[in-house]
C-alpha cells in the first residue's frame, strides 16, 4: 500500500521492538534487504536497535514510512506462522495497538489498511477487543468465539460473520454425520416426515410450525451470510458494529437451540 506520511520516532521504536521479537538475528538483514531498507547499526547485538536505526534511516531517506510498512507486511506474513498461529495473533495484536496511533491496521491476511487514528493507549487497546467484549456481555455461544476468535479480536466484521455462519453448518454435519451443505443439508436434517434433529416434540401444529420456521431461519442465514460472503469482495459488504453484533447474536441463538435439539430414530439410519 502507498504510505505518504511519516511515523513518529516513538512509533518506529515500538514497531522495531515488536518485530525484533519475531525475528532471529540472522533474519534481520534479509528482511531489511527485501523491503529495500539499508541496514544501519548492523554491528549491534540488539535486534530491535538494528531495526530501529534502519527504519529511521529509511524514513529520512524516503520522507515517508512506505518501506517500514513493507517490512511489517513481510515479517508478519501469515505464511511464516503456519505452525505457530498463536505467535502470529500475538504479534498482530501488539502491532495493531501501535499502528492505531498512525491510522493503520494489519489484517489477518498480513496486509496494512487505513483505519481512524486513536489518541490514547486505552482507546487503542479497547479497539482490539471491543466486539469480543460486547459479545461476551451478550452471553454469546461458545461456538461463535471458537470459529472466529482472531477475527473478533481484530474487529473484522465481514470475516467474523462469515466464519460464525459456517459454524452452524459444520455443527449440523457433526451432529448428523451428513456431508451436505446449504439448503439440501437443512432440508434433510429438519424434514417434517423424517427429521434427523428436532427442536421440540413436533406433535402439535404449533410445534411443526416452529420446526419449519427454524429451518427457514437457517436457510436465511446461509443465503444471506454464508454463501454470498464466500464469493463477494469484503469492500462490497460494509457491515457496522451494530449489525455484526445482531447477526452474531442470531447465530448464537441458533447454536443454543441446537444444544437442546434431539436426535430422532431416523438419524441412526440416514
Amino acid at each position: 500500500m502507498l504510505i505518504t506520511d511519516k511515523f513518529s520516532s516513538n512509533t518506529i521504536e515500538e514497531i522495531a521492538k515488536i518485530l525484533g521479537e519475531a525475528l532471529t538475528g540472522g533474519e534481520i538483514a534479509r528482511f531489511l534487504r527485501e523491503s529495500n531498507i539499508t541496514e544501519i547499526n548492523c554491528l549491534s547485538t540488539t535486534k530491535w536497535r538494528r531495526l530501529n536505526a534502519s527504519f529511521l534511516g529509511s524514513q529520512i531517506s524516503l520522507q515517508n514510512a512506505s518501506a517500514i510498512c513493507s517490512c511489517i507486511e513481510n515479517i508478519l506474513s501469515p505464511i511464516r506462522f503456519v505452525s505457530r498461529q498463536d505467535n502470529f495473533e500475538e504479534y498482530q495484536k501488539a502491532i495493531n495497538v501501535v499502528l492505531a496511533f498512525e491510522g493503520l491496521m494489519l489484517s489477518l491476511e498480513g496486509r496494512l489498511s487505513p483505519r481512524p487514528k486513536v489518541a490514547t493507549l486505552t482507546e487503542a487497546q479497547r479497539r482490539e477487543k471491543r466486539l469480543h467484549e460486547k459479545l461476551v456481555q451478550r452471553g454469546a455461544h461458545d461456538n461463535v468465539f471458537k470459529y472466529c476468535r482472531a477475527e473478533l479480536l481484530e474487529e473484522n466484521y465481514f470475516h467474523s460473520i462469515f466464519e460464525a455462519a459456517k459454524s452452524i453448518f459444520d455443527r449440523l454435519r457433526e451432529l448428523t454425520g451428513l456431508e451436505q451443505d446449504g439448503a439440501k443439508l437443512i432440508d434433510t436434517v429438519f424434514s417434517i416426515d423424517r427429521p434427523l434433529l428436532v427442536i421440540n416434540g413436533l406433535c402439535t401444529d404449533s410445534e411443526k410450525s416452529e420446526h419449519k420456521g427454524f429451518a427457514t431461519l437457517l436457510k436465511e442465514i446461509y443465503g444471506t451470510f454464508r454463501n454470498p460472503f464466500a464469493h463477494a469482495a469484503k469492500i462490497k459488504w460494509a457491515t457496522s458494529e451494530t449489525d455484526a453484533l445482531d447477526i452474531l447474536s442470531t447465530i448464537s441463538f441458533v447454536h443454543r437451540r441446537l444444544d437442546e435439539a434431539q436426535k430422532t430414530c431416523f438419524a441412526s439410519i440416514s
